[in-house]
């Protein structure tokens, strides 16, 4: 099981914080050994400790994605699995022409919610 943290703040973040979200990552390394990361915005900080299971290799977390006129329009840490991934991939693939950097169930939720909204959540199928 992969490890999460966030930090949110309306005050914007800064250096400190980020250090302090990279720092706190060390604590829950027995959660996802395989890799970790971060990433932040002005009011947001994601830490990801990886488990890997599905793309070893591509799945890289938090994972940022977006359309070519917004290449990082979204940010995502997940923790499951989807087990219908590829029937969706194929769907988003045929009906929007999408395409996919990865082979990973995680970004097939980022590009389902980009094309369908919050009613991607029910297309998924899994844990």
């Amino acid at each position: 099981m992969c490890g999460l943290l966030g930090f949110l703040t309306t005050g914007g973040t800064n250096d400190e914080a980020v250090a302090q979200v990279a720092a706190a990552m060390h604590c829950l390394r027995h959660r996802g050994p395989d890799e970790h990361g971060t990433w932040h915005d002005a009011d947001l900080v994601f830490g990801f400790n990886r488990l890997s299971i599905i793309d070893i290799a591509h799945s890289h977390q938090p994972l940022r994605w977006g359309p070519p006129e917004q290449p990082d329009r979204y940010a995502l840490t997940f923790n499951g699995e989807i087990y219908n991934y590829l029937e969706l991939r194929r769907e988003l693939s045929e009906k929007y022409g999408a395409s996919f950097a990865t082979e990973g169930d995680s970004e097939t939720i980022v590009v389902a919610f980009h094309h369908w909204g919050a009613d991607a959540v029910r297309r998924l199928g899994g844990m």
